[in-house]
Parts: C-alpha cells; structure tokens; sequence
C-alpha cells in the first residue's frame, strides 16, 4: 500500500503560518487598544481629580493665575483625551479588520484540512479496495486450481 501524500500540504502549510502570523499581529492590536484604553481612564482621572479640586478651594482666595493655570492643564487634558479617543477608535478598527482577516484564515485552513481529510479517506477506500481485489484475485486462482486438481 502506498502512503498518503496530500498535493496541497505545502499550502496547507503555509496557510497555517499565514493564521499564526495575523493570530500574533491580532494579538498585539488587542493590547495596544487595552493599553491606549488605559491612558485615557488615566487622563479622565486627572481631568476629574483636578476639576475636583478647583471646586474644594470655596473658601480660600481666588489666584487667578493659578485658576487660569488650572483652567489651561484642564483643557490641554480635554485636547489629549479627545486624541486618546481618536486613536481608540482606530485601534478598534484595526482590531476588527484583524479578526476579520483571522476568521477568514481559519475558514481557508478549516477547509483545506477537510479536503485533507477527505481525500486521505478516499485513499484508504481506494487501497483497501485494491487489497480486496487482491486477495479475491487470490482466492480464485486457488478456487480454480484446487477444482482443477480435485476433478
């Protein structure tokens, strides 16, 4: 019987190494935007701490350098937050064109390790059935010489 050789595995192969490569890069996408995520709560952190603390000074003199100082850090974390946020959604967006391209991967290997297998099993058929051939082959030719030396 001869082994089974599948003519696509080198495409199986390399399609398997495509999946591994964008599984890294998805990988990667996914901790930028977690990473990017955790900027912005930082920045919205100090943007409300320091809100929160221009409203506690009720009762002490009003420094209006110090206010618009205040009031200038408040915007420049208005701005940050507004490109943090920005970039988020890039990061999304490039988050979902990966798992897009990943799912797509999947399908493709998916598919051609169906064809593997059933073109593996059409082989297996194909021998056993040759073996039978064989050994039916077999069994007549003795059939006939033992009917022919029986006579």
């Amino acid at each position: 019987m001869s082994a089974f050789r599948f003519r696509l595995q080198p495409v199986l192969d390399i399609k398997t190494q495509e999946k591994e490569n964008l599984q890294v890069l998805y990988s990667l996408a996914r901790e930028k935007l977690f990473h990017r995520n955790g900027d912005l709560d930082n920045l919205q952190q100090k943007k409300y701490s320091h809100l929160n603390d221009l409203s506690s000074e009720t009762g002490e003199a009003i420094d209006p350098w110090g206010r618009q100082a205040s009031w200038n850090f408040i915007n420049y974390l208005g701005r940050e937050i507004e490109q943090v946020t920005q970039d988020i959604k890039k990061l999304q967006q490039r988050v979902e064109e990966k798992q897009q391209k990943l799912v797509e991967k999947y399908k493709e290997e998916k598919g051609l390790e169906k064809l593997k297998g059933n073109r593996k099993k059409a082989h297996y058929r194909e021998m056993e059935r040759l073996a039978q051939k064989e050994v039916d082959e077999m069994a007549q030719q003795l059939f006939l010489q033992n009917r022919g030396t029986g006579s």
